[in-house]
């Protein structure tokens, strides 16, 4: 009786593991970028530091597309090591991404020069290939700045002044500042991750210092009156609403960003 109620007990346990977990599959370990606060909520998950705030978490990926936290026991139980357990997380995330510097499309034009991208969590984790990102650089012309405001979403760019209005510009890194800080009220409040800009620098990933109060109420100050003496209300600075960004159904691979828009010429 006791044997039996015992076997009950583990069949009960090994059903509430994922998937994945449960037949050792370590294919379907994967990397989420996270927040601290994030990681504070999923107790036992691995995780290391990655740049400024934001963290790697690893995870299980269901068939479904889904994903649980990947925990000390789930590894154990696996027979990895922690550290095998992020290589190999590092290795499927290649193996489920196409890099974008294979076909990077043109910059769309509404969106300032910027490439977003928005669906699976994994999306985010792209910032975890530097390879990747330096054939981006190359491709581009110049340096890299991305924004993450939320796990699955990513907006990137080069290092320029981007044109904001018909009368305003800024630095790129300013511009993902404020686009994220309107991004963000849009997703999960569990999935945010701020709205730190990083650079891409020979040795990674860098965070790039915030605006400071003054440039901040500089972009959102009023340009004076147009050359035809009226306000040029189109002038204030504005950021891509979230509609620009639709979410894919498809966990994997993220869809690539979009190519600019040509309107027809007028007859």
């Amino acid at each position: 009786m006791k044997s039996r109620a015992l076997g009950a007990v583990a069949a009960t346990i090994a059903l509430s593991l994922p998937v994945a977990a449960q037949r050792g599959d370590s294919t379907a370990i994967l990397p989420e970028i996270r927040s601290a606060s994030w990681i504070a909520g999923a107790p036992g998950v691995l995780h290391r530091a990655f740049v400024g705030d934001l963290q790697v978490a690893l995870v299980l990926q269901s068939d479904d597309g889904t994903t649980t936290p990947l925990t000390k026991a789930d590894v154990t139980r696996m027979r990895l090591t922690e550290a095998r357990a992020f290589v190999n997380a590092i290795r499927n995330l290649r193996a489920k991404l196409t890099p974008y510097s294979d076909d990077i499309p043109d910059p769309s034009p509404e969106l300032s020069g910027m490439y977003p991208t928005e669906g699976a969590s994994i999306v985010t984790s792209r910032l975890l290939l530097q390879d990747d990102w330096r054939a981006i650089e190359s491709r581009l012309g110049g340096p890299i700045v991305a924004v993450a405001p939320m796990t699955g979403s990513l907006i990137f760019g080069r290092d320029t002044i981007v044109p904001l209005s018909r009368r305003k510009s800024a630095p790129a890194a300013q511009f993902l500042e404020l686009a994220a800080g309107v991004l963000i009220p849009y997703g999960k409040r569990e999935d945010a991750l701020g709205t730190t800009v990083l650079r891409f620098t020979p040795t990674g990933w860098r965070v790039v210092p915030p605006m400071t109060e003054a440039e901040r109420r500089d972009l959102n100050r009023q340009p004076a009156e147009g050359a035809d003496g009226a306000a040029d209300q189109t002038a204030r600075t504005s950021v891509t609403p979230p509609a620009v960004l639709p979410p894919s159904a498809d966990p994997v691979p993220p869809p690539r960003p979009s190519k600019p828009v040509t309107k027809p010429a007028k007859p």
